[in-house]
């Protein structure tokens, strides 16, 4: 069983929730399971060659012009590594090129959806002519895809409806987190220390830095707060000082737990499952979270959910105060993760649901073939996102001198 997976974004270092799950799922598919997984990994700087060495899995890193358009070198890569399965995550990727090279490759075609992309996109604050887009897109080529893969169960009725297909026809498959990251109940309920994690760069994160500033902070004076991820300077200038630390990307995020006492969610917008909650709890660390941000999470009880950020800091207090309760969302926490969600668990899942794929006829897909249509295809839509808070300043490598990277076997092929 061979699987393409397309990457459009970050990969590894793996910080945000989607190269999270790209990174670890790729891992465990190739190194536990019967899978060989090719990654194509699109050139934005984003990635660290070194690590990427050390991962079994095949990468191909192409710059943009070869990644989109259906180029020669794209196919060519393909031909020679003949997957059974192409995978995008991002819709119009999956339109645009995913559905002309399930058709001249005769691939199998998966979208794995991290998010309503409507939703998500109305988080970032995109343009009504660019939702009605990614509206009539997801209707007119929703049945296109041989399966579709959904994180949570909190996203299938709208992803059903964008799409147009049957719910029952999406698989629910969620996130994990690493076992092997965080070995031990790392919470400290003395310590008095909250902490954040997430990309600042992404609206609803830094939506919710700004309010642990502004409203939970003034509520529990005596608490300093961990903010770990990409910031942006100007957040840094503004907020930053003695009690609001903010470390940047923290590669061991062990340094940051065994100091926590609480981990926040306020999270407003935005869509999918958080993977910060899964590391939190696999951390031991209790979690306060709002509604959006338990969204997808399978059991929402192991949370304290609540909308309310004024009343966060009576929470935490009663809480730190409350030993047995503490202990309580601390050890049920963690044990959830372990026994359910382990990336190793996960990718069983998929897994599984990769071998029904396969037993399946194809999806004609000449009757969704984008050149029937009038669509045009953009730049993704994080991408403007990303692009208008300079997100390139992190940029590890870029490929300009030549065509493509391949990775393979530690070994790293410049073409």
């Amino acid at each position: 069983m061979r699987i393409a997976i397309f990457i459009e974004g970050e990969f590894i270092p793996s910080y945000s929730g989607a190269s999270n799950r790209f990174h670890y799922l790729s891992r465990h598919l190739q190194e536990l399971l019967d899978v060989e997984i090719i990654i194509i990994l699109c050139d934005r700087g984003w990635y660290d060659i070194d690590r990427i060495k050390k991962e079994k899995f095949t990468t191909y890193i192409l710059h943009p012009s070869d990644f989109y358009n259906k180029s020669e070198v794209l196919k060519r890569i393909l031909l020679i590594e003949k997957p059974d399965i192409l995978q995008f995550a991002n819709l119009e990727n999956a339109i645009f090129q995913g559905i002309p090279l399930s058709l001249e490759l005769n691939t199998y075609l998966v979208f794995e959806s991290h998010f309503d992309d409507i939703e998500f996109g109305k988080s970032i604050g995109v343009s009504n002519k660019r939702l009605d887009k990614l509206s009539k897109l997801s209707s007119v080529f929703g049945k296109s895809f041989d399966t579709v893969i959904a994180l949570s169960s909190d996203d299938v009725i709208q992803i059903a409806e964008r799409l147009e297909i049957l719910k029952e026809s999406i698989s629910i498959i969620p996130s994990g987190a690493d076992i092997f990251d965080f070995s031990a109940n790392l919470s400290n309920i003395n310590n008095k220390k909250a902490v954040f994690l997430g990309n600042m760069f992404f609206q609803p994160n830094a939506n919710s830095v700004y309010q642990i500033k502004d409203v939970i902070s003034p509520q529990i004076p005596e608490f300093n707060f961990y903010i770990c991820g990409d910031v942006p300077n100007q957040m840094r200038r503004f907020i930053e000082s003695e009690k609001f630390v903010f470390t940047g990307k923290v590669e061991n995020l062990n340094l940051v737990f065994k100091e926590s006492t609480i981990a926040l969610a306020p999270i407003t917008g935005g869509a999918g499952m958080r993977i910060k909650i899964l590391n939190y709890l696999l951390a031991g660390i209790p979690v306060i979270t709002t509604s959006d941000g338990a969204r997808g999470f399978p059991d929402k009880s192991l949370l304290i959910v609540e909308d309310d950020l004024d009343k966060y800091g009576t929470i935490i207090k009663n809480l730190v105060n409350d030993y047995e309760l503490y202990q309580q969302y601390s050890i049920q926490g963690r044990d959830y993760i372990l026994k359910n969600l382990s990336w190793q668990k996960v990718a069983i899942k998929v897994h599984d649901i990769y071998k029904c794929v396969l037993l399946k006829p194809r999806i004609d897909k000449k009757l969704f073939d984008p050149k029937l249509f009038s669509f045009v295809q953009e730049d993704p839509t994080w991408l403007e996102e990303a692009n208008s808070k300079m997100k390139n300043y992190n940029a590890i490598n870029s490929i300009n001198n030549y065509t493509y990277l391949l990775i393979r076997n530690e070994n790293v092929y410049e073409y």
